[in-house]
C-alpha cells in the first residue's frame, strides 16, 4: 500500500528543495524516508504549477533555463520591495533576475528572427550573407537618376529574380 503525507509533510519537503536550503531529493528522501521516485513527482507537480523549487545543490547562476525562466515568471508582477523579499528568501539578487530576464527576452526575439529567416527563400538568404550585399544596395541607390518611374521599374523586375 502506497503511503499518504499530509500537506504539512510536502510543504516541509519543498521548503528543503527551495533556496536557500537547496537539499538535492537523494539528501531528502534519506532523512525521511520518502521514496526518491515521490520526491521527484512532487517536484515535477511543483515546477509545472509555477513554483520555484530547483533541488540541487549548485548556485543560482549554475541553474537549469527551466529553473531561471520559472523564476523570471514568478517575479514579473513584483514590484521593487516584493522581489526583494522574494530574492533573500531564496538566495537570489534581484540583479540575477535581471538578467534572466534580458537573456529571456533575447532568446525569444532571437528564435522570431530565426524563424522569419528560415522562411526566406535560399536565394534570398545568399544575397543576404554575401560580403558585398550593402555595397550593391548603396551603389544600386546611388546610381538612380531621381525619377521615381525608372526606380519603380527596377523594383518590379526586381521583385520576380533576386539581383545577387
Amino acid at each position: 500500500m502506497r503511503p499518504t503525507y499530509d500537506a504539512s509533510v510536502r510543504d516541509a519537503v519543498r521548503q528543503r528543495m527551495s533556496p536557500p536550503n537547496r537539499e538535492s531529493v537523494p539528501e531528502i528522501a534519506r532523512d525521511t524516508g520518502i521514496a526518491v521516485q515521490t520526491l521527484y513527482s512532487w517536484r515535477s507537480q511543483w515546477q509545472k504549477q509555477g513554483l520555484l523549487v530547483p533541488a540541487t545543490s549548485r548556485p543560482p547562476e549554475q541553474w537549469s533555463p527551466a529553473d531561471k525562466l520559472a523564476t523570471v515568471i514568478q517575479t514579473a508582477g513584483l514590484s521593487g520591495i516584493e522581489l526583494g523579499s522574494f530574492c533573500r528568501e531564496r538566495g537570489l539578487y534581484p540583479k540575477q533576475v535581471a538578467r534572466w530576464r534580458q537573456a529571456a527576452v533575447t532568446s525569444a526575439v532571437g528564435r522570431s528572427c530565426r524563424r522569419h529567416w528560415m522562411r526566406m527563400a535560399p536565394t534570398h538568404r545568399a544575397c543576404l550573407t554575401s560580403g558585398n550585399y550593402s555595397e550593391r544596395i548603396t551603389s544600386k541607390l546611388g546610381k538612380s537618376d531621381g525619377s521615381s518611374a525608372s526606380w519603380r521599374k527596377r523594383r518590379k523586375h526586381s521583385a520576380r529574380q533576386p539581383h545577387c
